[in-house]
């Protein structure tokens, strides 16, 4: 299992992760592998990681648990997304069903960080311009998508 302190504590810029590996020539072949191909990371941001990483255990499951906090704000999001595209026929979201999470130790309405739109009119070539125009106003298409003159 790999992690990264960049998703949960917004420290993208110290590009720190470690990785849970069994396998010890699996480990020690990771470990060469990030020995040679980086200079590791410096003494400022172990130390850096260090107290956030502590700060993140010492709160856990108390009043400034970091993934409450997070869950909180993407649930929220995702609440209003649901609320907004809901009242369009045009366009509709992927069906999420709450699950059990581990975490929290029950479950939990669904908060993802990314959304599959759909666009719900028929399948016309004017529907399907109209659903492309809109989205193209959004999202960039990939070169596939221009050439065939959709958005996915």
């Amino acid at each position: 299992m790999m992690f990264t302190m960049s998703k949960p504590s917004g420290h993208a810029g110290s590009r720190f992760g470690w990785a849970l590996i069994r396998d010890e020539n699996v480990a020690q072949r990771a470990y060469d592998y990030v020995q040679m191909s980086i200079m590791g990371a410096s003494r400022d941001t172990q130390l850096r990681m260090l107290k956030i990483v502590k700060v993140m255990l010492a709160n856990l499951h108390g009043e400034d648990d970091i993934f409450t906090f997070g869950y909180n704000v993407m649930r929220s999001r995702w609440r209003r997304l649901n609320a907004v595209v809901s009242r369009s026929r045009r366009i509709s979201l992927q069906k999420i069903p709450s699950e059990y999470c581990t975490y929290f130790k029950r479950v939990r309405e669904p908060s993802p960080a990314y959304a599959w739109v759909k666009c719900e009119r028929r399948k016309t070539r004017t529907a399907t311009r109209r659903c492309s125009r809109q989205r193209s106003s959004h999202a960039p298409a990939s070169g596939a998508e221009r050439a065939a003159g959709t958005q996915g």
